[in-house]
């Protein structure tokens, strides 16, 4: 039985009130799906990576609707540090992938956890998934990284491999990360993997950037701290026993070979060493091998090095701070 349509007033009228409707679902759905202020549309969709309570918080963190992201905290009591991504990845951490400083912002100051991360204690390795400042150690701009730093981001986080955030930001290249790193409390002195052994040793962000031959980055480090006498991690087999006293560091900061632009660097770092009692100690084989093949000293005596005098009379008047590093030149 079919019922009877309404009057033709009525029925206009409802006929308005559906299209009305329809007009303002419409309006609101633009709304939902608008691109944040200024017309910048951000490289990734949330939907693709987060779902209910915290899809609608990193849309609002897109967007940059403080007011949306302070209700959704702190009035409804969505917590973010308890939000995470399809590959574990914390909330806090979207608006870095994102490339969204602004977004990052509010939900820091709304409460979000800078250091907020997945636990998975059944896993042998990494228990402790990755976080925003793993993130913001290995992207280009620092902004994402002082920002966390300014709202309690440890600089000693490590990754899921055991890595600092040290070795994160020299592997990706971002030198600023690790000055600021540095700056803000990061252990120079902390070997790789020194969580997984108890021997300390010399594989330290300086002998990152001196075995490459990097010695304006690695003054800088010099003069913030960082250990250039550390000694070989070495076995404790006997036939190892030549090696445990090595200081690797030292040994690139007197016989590396350099190219051009770093030798005025290489030797403010020696001048560094020698003014604080550290002698040049002995060359390696494997140093001696490669100033052979391009067709450098061998030998240490003819090796020009700064005398002690030199070196303390540089250091007395050197600033107490070194300007940071020239960029490298274009190959």
């Amino acid at each position: 039985m079919m019922l009877p349509l309404p009057p033709p007033p009525l029925r206009r009228r409802l006929l308005a009130g559906l299209a009305l409707a329809g007009l303002m679902l419409c309006a609101l759905t633009a709304c939902w799906a608008m691109p944040p202020p200024g017309g910048d549309r951000l490289p990734w969709d949330p939907g693709d990576y987060f779902e209910g309570p915290a899809l609608q918080l990193a849309l609002a963190s897109d967007r940059r609707k403080a007011e949306q992201i302070r209700w959704m905290i702190r009035d409804k009591g969505i917590n973010p540090d308890k939000l995470f991504d399809k590959g574990d990845m914390p909330l806090v951490a979207w608006p870095v992938f994102n490339e969204n400083p602004e977004g990052l912002r509010l939900l820091l100051e709304n409460g979000a956890d800078p250091n907020a991360r997945m636990h998975q204690p059944q896993r042998k390795r990494g228990q402790y998934r990755n976080n925003a400042m793993v993130l913001a150690a290995r992207s280009k701009n620092p902004v994402y990284l002082k920002l966390l730093l300014d709202h309690g981001g440890d600089p000693n986080t490590l990754n899921s491999n055991d890595e600092s955030l040290l070795y994160v930001a020299y592997l990706r290249g971002q030198w600023q990360n690790v000055q600021l790193l540095v700056q803000r409390g990061a252990r120079v002195n902390d070997g790789l993997y020194s969580t997984l052994n108890d021997k300390p040793g010399h594989n330290t962000v300086l002998n990152w950037y001196a075995s490459l031959g990097n010695f304006d980055k690695a003054y800088w480090l010099l003069q913030h701290g960082a250990d250039p006498a550390l000694k070989l991690r070495a076995s404790d087999d006997p036939k190892f026993a030549d090696q445990r006293e090595r200081m690797p560091i030292l040994e690139e900061i007197f016989w590396l070979p350099v190219k051009p632009h770093m030798v005025e660097w290489q030797r403010k770092c020696q001048m560094f060493a020698l003014a604080r009692g550290l002698k040049p100690p002995p060359m390696p084989e494997a140093i001696k091998f490669s100033r052979k093949g391009l067709g450098l000293p061998t030998e240490e005596k003819d090796i020009p090095l700064p005398t002690l005098e030199e070196a303390k009379r540089a250091q007395a008047s050197a600033p107490t701070q070194s300007p940071a590093p020239t960029p490298t030149p274009a190959r």
